[in-house]
């Protein structure tokens, strides 16, 4: 533990007008700025971005951090797979970056951020606060986000800068007017950040809300409490920890029990959701694994039998494997969902011209060519569906 007179800790008191109080005042000032603070030499900052480099050097050697296949591999969040068990890729992903500017980016931040931030609450809570930050903003993005891979420390980062708000906040007047100025520029900082992450494409910014969240929740149970102690015959003024984290234990296991809690609503009720299987057979599909395939569309048509897409994409998986009575039922039913889907007419004409049925194919292409009358190619295509029929 190092210590250091904080020059930013400033007594806010009011000017007065008698020479000797003005003097007692300015003295006073000074010997609040004499103060000695505890302070933490960051250790866990390069940790983690020894962690985080060693992991992306890996990735890189595997086949690159780009790919998706070794992004998943390496436990970057897949919703789908989260959803099938692997709960701790909520975890995993926080150490996963997406190509060498990501990783540079957070790393920069990780050393700029993290240093001051483990300075001022220690190695336990630091650490602590990043984890739990870092699963908060991955539970966010998975609860409400896209279904796209995703992964990067920033969720733990923006933990950080919300436990550094809560620090502030708390501490808003030992610090004086120079806290209050930096509490407002963090806020500043966290806010344009935000926007940011709102206007540029590719950002999870529901992974950064969450982070941030995430850290302004636990760091309001766990940021240091200072308090001005006399040390000894001297009276030299120091600042303790009123609240050490051995003190607030059961505020941080209630914290976690929460957060366990809300990972596990979030996977049940992601569960339920067919998009959840539809973008898992899409992969699949795109694979060649077209048996698999078919298995998660059915299993999202189980939970939502009016999704148009599982029953495109089963309609699809089926005619890749010349099932074609099974393609062509699925087919049917898209159209009586929606009987604007142009697409599914062509399919559907082709399924049946597989089956020989012929006069239904053609019936099915001229549904096709009545939404798309610019084309004139129904010649064309009731000639290429006889051509079909033939080769059955």
């Amino acid at each position: 533990m190092n210590s250091i007179c904080p020059s930013e800790a400033q007594c806010d008191r009011p000017r007065v007008g008698n020479r000797a109080l003005r003097e007692a005042n300015a003295a006073a000032e000074a010997a609040q700025r004499q103060l000695v603070r505890p302070l933490a030499r960051p250790v866990v900052t390069w940790v983690l971005l020894a962690i985080n480099v060693a992991i992306w050097i890996a990735m890189a050697l595997a086949g690159g951090s780009e790919d998706p296949s070794v992004l998943t591999r390496f436990g970057a969040k897949v919703d789908y797979l989260v959803v099938k068990g692997e709960w701790w890729r909520l975890f995993t992903a926080n150490f996963i970056h997406i190509g060498m500017t990501h990783l540079l980016v957070n790393g920069y931040t990780l050393v700029s951020l993290g240093r001051e931030v483990e300075l001022l609450l220690g190695h336990a809570r630091f650490a602590l606060l990043y984890v739990f930050a870092g699963v908060s903003g991955t539970l966010l993005s998975f609860s409400f986000g896209s279904a796209a891979i995703s992964a990067g420390a920033s969720t733990g980062l923006f933990g950080l800068l919300g436990a550094l708000l809560a620090f502030l906040y708390r501490q808003r007047h030992l610090l004086g007017e120079r806290g209050r100025t930096y509490l407002r520029n963090t806020v500043t900082v966290a806010a344009a950040n935000l926007v940011l992450g709102f206007v540029v494409p590719g950002i999870d910014n529901l992974g950064h809300l969450g982070g941030l969240i995430g850290g302004i929740v636990l760091g309001w149970l766990v940021v240091p409490r200072y308090q001005v102690d006399l040390v000894g015959s001297t009276g030299v003024a120091r600042l303790v920890d009123g609240a050490g984290l051995r003190t607030c234990w059961r505020r941080v296991a209630l914290a976690i029990v929460g957060l366990v809690g809300l990972v596990c609503a979030s996977i049940w009720w992601r569960s339920r959701e067919p998009e959840i299987y539809v973008g898992q057979g899409q992969r699949l599909l795109a694979e060649g694994r077209y048996e698999e395939a078919a298995a998660e569309f059915e299993q999202a048509i189980a939970l939502g039998p009016d999704s148009i897409q599982a029953h495109f994409a089963l309609g699809y998986a089926r005619s890749q494997q010349a099932e074609w009575i099974e393609a062509a039922l699925a087919f049917e039913t898209v159209l009586n969902l929606d009987p604007t889907l142009e697409s599914a007419y062509w399919n559907l004409a082709v399924s049946y011209a597989k089956l020989g049925r012929a006069e239904d194919a053609v019936r099915e292409l001229r549904h096709y060519s009545d939404l798309n009358p610019g084309e004139n190619k129904v010649d064309e295509a009731q000639e290429f569906i006889l051509e079909l029929g033939a080769e059955r």
